[in-house]
């Protein structure tokens, strides 16, 4: 069963041009900063789909859950997957500022390992 039987929205990619005209209460970019060439410019361009009271949620890799999961992936106990083609690995001051003209809260979560943001305008 899919998640999209669970959430309405709409799904587009980061370069996709046929967002629908209004305005979205919350955007989750979960897991995919890290693969942005561009994550501020991608940030900046959801924003205006942001409603007045609209909210980001967004999980990144810590620099640390990096090293781990590399370490992992090399030792055969864990799958690289997605993470071979991580572009950035964000400490908590380079996340924050990815969102720096929103109000943020910042929680790191599975150790330490990950972290969320959530962004208010």
């Amino acid at each position: 069963m899919g998640i999209s039987k669970f959430i309405k929205g709409h799904y587009v990619g980061t370069e996709d041009n046929n967002f629908p005209k209004r305005k979205y209460d919350t955007i989750l970019l979960l897991a995919v900063i890290e693969h942005l060439e561009n994550p501020k410019r991608v940030i900046g361009c959801l924003r205006k789909y942001l409603d007045d009271a609209g909210i980001f949620i967004a999980t990144l890799p810590t620099v640390r859950g990096e090293r781990i999961a590399k370490l992992l992936s090399k030792l055969g106990l864990s799958y690289s997957g997605g993470r071979e083609e991580h572009i950035e690995c964000y400490n908590k001051k380079q996340a924050l500022a990815l969102f720096k003209d929103f109000s943020t809260t910042h929680r790191y979560f599975e150790f330490g390992y990950n972290q969320m943001i959530i962004a208010r305008k």
